[in-house]
């Protein structure tokens, strides 16, 4: 007699559950794509402003709830056909710009990795990046990323994926337009 009652119970409490957890469920945020027109471009999450030249592709989108404990993926990504540029920061951290930054490309594993430690046009100092991702069917993506500290402390992750041409106007032109959000 107490067997039926006990799965009857779970039963119900599985069922509570799962009706709880879908009403709590968000819908989906639809993305937003327009194109640049030249004019500064603000990425909230990673406390920086960019000024890309008119004609790439912005897609905006839920980055979620933050957590300043984890990585944090950031809205706008910018795109062009034959290359995209995605920001992201990383928890606060004690160490200096340039332990942060070697921490991290570490982590990336790339080719033929080079780097070089520079200031902005903003006077911001930040550590440039150059390498490939390991061959992967004959096919190697080459990155270009810039590592900054935001006003917050927080490493801010600018990096362009794709091809040789594109990645070189991204070096030129970050550097001389990034600002810090105050």
């Amino acid at each position: 007699m107490r067997r039926p009652r006990v799965i009857l119970a779970i039963a119900a409490v599985v069922l509570g559950t799962v009706l709880y957890w879908k009403g709590r469920e968000r819908q989906p945020v639809p993305t937003e794509l327009s194109i640049t027109d030249g004019s500064r471009v603000r990425i909230e999450c990673a406390g920086i402003s960019v000024a890309p030249e008119a004609a790439w592709g912005l897609e905006r989108f839920d980055t979620g709830e933050p957590d300043p404990s984890k990585p944090r993926l950031c809205s706008p990504k910018l795109f062009r056909k034959d290359a995209t540029i995605t920001v992201l920061t990383l928890p606060k951290s004690a160490d200096s710009l340039s332990a942060q930054a070697d921490a991290f490309l570490s982590k990336l594993h790339l080719e033929g990795l080079r780097k070089e430690e520079l200031a902005t046009a903003a006077g911001q100092r930040a550590v440039h990046a150059h390498g490939s991702s390991p061959k992967s069917n004959a096919i190697a993506i080459q990155i270009d990323a810039f590592l900054l500290l935001n006003a917050e402390g927080r490493l801010a992750v600018v990096y362009s994926t794709g091809l040789e041409a594109e990645n070189v106007k991204f070096v030129d032109w970050f550097p001389k337009t990034v600002e810090l959000l105050k």
